[in-house]
């Protein structure tokens, strides 16, 4: 189903559409002039009422950035970590392997090698806006580590820094899949900053590259914070970048959407047990396919699956 437009006018007067695609090529304009204009940040630890305005940010103009999220301790924590990850996967797999598959400088399962990874899924200021956008049901579908360094060329971003949606795969006139990136390092004009098209999630026609430059917006944020985005929302990275970039991304989408890993069986049976009910839930543990009638006709409570977590009861018809 086709997105409503928002307030700001009409889909189609907006965004004139050029064709069906979910991604558009910035560098066929001639000449872009991005507005650097600022976002208000949402202080989670001063404002009290942060958790709101996350949320109607997000329904209304597809993005929100949320500042205060994770201390200076734990942006260090992290980045060690993150570090740490990336070069035991580089000796495991091969630098070959990694650039076939463009992964140079992404870090894909962080949490199979450091359980910081999974402490970081929990962060309670990201399943708050997760919980009120999409669904306390919602699972993760990825988490992945980034780390750009000074001058890293478009061909290892995303989309090779043209505009693109994150989850391009569904239309719906409710939300269908969030991402939410926790900063590592500060995102200024500088450092990779993230440039939003604003309402951009919600026409059901395809933009054109000439409406999208002329309605993008930079974001910047310190490290620490948290940038959240609907998983449908046009945008881009910056074409150069002076300094470094390192962030944890995260996709979270309904429990009928196929996440990039089976978490249970990468992490093993020891792992997911020690985990809390929610981690578990967000790792697909209550969603699990059975592996034969064996499984089907186990109690509820002893079941690879859980049916009442969808629908509220045991039925299994």
């Amino acid at each position: 189903m086709a997105r409503r437009a928002g307030p700001g006018g009409r889909a189609a007067d907006r965004f004139p559409a050029a064709g069906v695609g979910s991604i558009l090529c910035l560098r066929s304009i001639t000449a872009v002039t991005a507005l650097d204009t600022p976002h208000s940040l949402i202080h989670c630890r001063t404002d009290r009422q942060w958790r709101r305005r996350a949320t109607a940010s997000l329904r209304e103009h597809g993005y929100a950035v949320v500042a205060g999220v994770l201390d200076a301790d734990a942006v260090a924590k992290t980045t060690r970590a993150l570090e740490r990850v990336q070069r035991l996967i580089r000796e495991s797999y091969g630098e070959q392997a990694l650039n076939a598959c463009g992964d140079a400088c992404v870090v894909r399962l962080p949490m199979k090698f450091d359980r910081q990874f999974l402490s970081l899924l929990e962060t309670p200021q990201m399943l708050d806006v997760v919980d009120d956008y999409l669904s306390p049901a919602a699972v993760l579908r990825f988490q992945v580590g980034v780390l750009y360094p000074p001058n890293t060329p478009l061909e290892s971003r995303p989309a090779n820094g043209n505009f693109h949606r994150n989850f391009p795969h569904l239309e719906s006139t409710r939300p269908v899949a969030v991402d939410a990136a926790l900063l590592l390092s500060d995102m200024t004009s500088r450092g990779a900053p993230l440039y939003v098209v604003p309402a951009s999630h919600r026409p059901g026609v395809e933009p054109s590259v000439e409406a999208l430059a002329r309605e993008e917006r930079m974001l910047a944020a310190p490290a620490g914070s948290m940038i959240v985005v609907d998983g449908a929302l046009w945008h881009r990275e910056a074409d150069v970048s002076d300094e470094p970039s390192v962030f944890v991304s995260h996709q979270f989408t309904h429990p009928l959407i196929k996440p990039h890993f089976d978490y249970a069986r990468a992490l093993g049976d020891d792992v997911m047990s020690s985990l809390s009910d929610r981690c578990r839930h967000l790792l697909g543990w209550n969603f699990r396919l059975p592996g034969g009638l064996g499984d089907f006709y186990k109690p509820e409570h002893e079941r690879p699956f859980r049916s009442s977590r969808l629908r509220g009861s045991a039925d299994r018809r």
